[in-house]
């Protein structure tokens, strides 16, 4: 049966991820480059801090070569311990996406990965199953998070859900941009109640 929500959901989707990709990056090191040096991995324990981003709890790891990101570096939420990290974001009221590479340490603990993201206290659950993944191969997906903002400072932050030890969720290419929603967009996403949050995934090829 052919499902005309999802369809116009995937096809403005598409639309609003065009859109963004010709705008500017708002959140600060994003691909982990304030990294460079870090040889195969480091851990960062909670008050510290891996470039612009505050690590709020447990511990992460900062990956270099130990496997290959998407581009730049990539974390490991799940350093010694389960972990975190946020970001406080200024942005202006308007309509945000957010997208980022998620895949998972394939070298132990339970095969599916789990991390919360959430968005000034707005949550959205991701998970990354790592069976047949490698260190050579990853297998990084991108996801995706539609939202609009009205506040001035917004925190973006992501949490490791896994029950414990290391080998957790890897996050690489974090990217937040503008929006710019056209009416008919925001008077059909209104007729299917998807505005506010749209999320969305893709397989990238690293």
């Amino acid at each position: 049966m052919f499902n005309l929500k999802a369809s116009v959901v995937s096809v403005s989707f598409l639309a609003l991820t065009a859109a963004a990709q010709a705008s500017t990056n708002l959140v600060a090191d994003g691909s982990f480059s304030e990294g460079s040096g870090v040889g195969s991995y480091s851990t960062t324990f909670a008050g510290g801090n891996i470039g612009a981003w505050n690590v709020t709890s447990g511990s992460v790891d900062l990956i270099g070569s130990y496997w290959a990101a998407p581009t730049g570096y990539s974390i490991d939420l799940d350093g010694n311990s389960p972990g975190a990290i946020s970001q406080d974001l200024s942005l202006a009221t308007g309509g945000y996406l957010l997208t980022f590479s998620l895949a998972g340490n394939p070298d132990g603990g339970s095969a599916v990965k789990s991390v919360e993201v959430a968005i000034d206290g707005v949550t959205h659950d991701f998970t990354f199953d790592t069976t047949g993944q490698a260190r050579n191969n990853m297998g990084w997906l991108t996801e995706s998070v539609y939202f609009s903002n009205t506040a001035a400072t917004t925190t973006l932050s992501f949490t490791s859900k896994d029950a414990g030890g290391p080998y957790g969720a890897a996050l690489a290419d974090i990217s937040v941009t503008a929006v710019p929603e056209p009416g008919s967009t925001a008077l059909m996403l209104a007729g299917l109640g998807m505005v506010g949050v749209m999320a969305s995934r893709r397989k990238r090829g690293v």
